[in-house]
């Protein structure tokens, strides 16, 4: 369950922000992991005053909401609230956000998902950690809350095609080592040849429908003597071992 901040910065922000509050972000797919269950609307103090705005809860009950009002720089607002909120969504330039969210990104396995809105509802962009962190998914739950259009640029939603990363989080593992990760996406997406071991049997459990002809399954016992028939082509350092991925 997450904890979404929703930030407006002029009066037209602020007007889709009370719309977006009132007609909730639902959660579209029973796998995306991004469920919220907290929306707070910020509006600046001179934009949120008198309004009639309803808070509580909606979609059957389960997302709470509120509304607080700001009267300070954009870039403290969002410090003062960067560890509080598992999501964000900027009604606002996208620029602005590239250069407030900076100095905050750490690690994609840690960012919080961000969502970016131009003023008008016209577009919600995944910009920032979409995959782990869910962005992805709040972005569509935003567009079809506001009737807007989603945005999405990884390589791999684009091509519908496995993400390793969503893949193991959705199996309840962990890759390790984590920087290998863009290495083997990277191969899916380009059409290499991928094959994936592992100690159970996974032909029933990834995501998504079959599997893509460039990515293999076997079992694990099969990696030692795969690794030496392919020795010459395919090594552990040339990209295609990920590592363990495990319980």
């Amino acid at each position: 369950m997450k904890r979404v901040a929703v930030i407006a910065l002029t009066r037209q922000g602020s007007k889709l922000g009370i719309r977006l509050l009132q007609n909730p972000p639902q959660n579209l797919h029973p796998n995306s992991r991004f469920e919220v269950e907290e929306m707070v609307l910020f509006l600046p103090e001179k934009f949120g005053a008198g309004e009639e705005i309803f808070c509580g809860t909606a979609g059957s009950g389960t997302v709470r909401r509120q509304v607080r009002l700001y009267d300070q720089p954009l870039s403290g607002l969002v410090g003062s609230l960067i560890q509080m909120f598992d999501g964000f969504v900027f009604i606002m330039a996208a620029g602005i956000v590239v250069r407030l969210m900076a100095r905050h990104i750490k690690d994609k396995r840690t960012d919080p998902a961000v969502v970016v809105v131009d003023e008008a509802g016209r577009f919600a962009i995944s910009l920032l950690s979409g995959h782990l962190g869910g962005a992805n998914a709040l972005a569509r739950q935003v567009a079809a809350a506001l009737g807007a259009q989603e945005v999405i640029t990884t390589a791999t939603d684009v091509q519908g095609v496995l993400a390793m990363d969503l893949a193991a989080r959705d199996l309840n593992l962990a890759v390790e080592p984590f920087a290998n990760l863009r290495r083997i996406n990277a191969a899916i997406v380009n059409g290499e040849e991928v094959g994936i071991f592992s100690e159970v049997d996974l032909s029933h459990n990834l995501p998504g429908n079959d599997l893509p002809g460039n990515i293999k399954l076997f079992p694990f016992e099969a990696f030692w003597s795969w690794k030496e028939l392919s020795s010459g082509e395919r090594t552990a350092s040339g990209g295609k071992e990920i590592g363990r991925a495990h319980v």
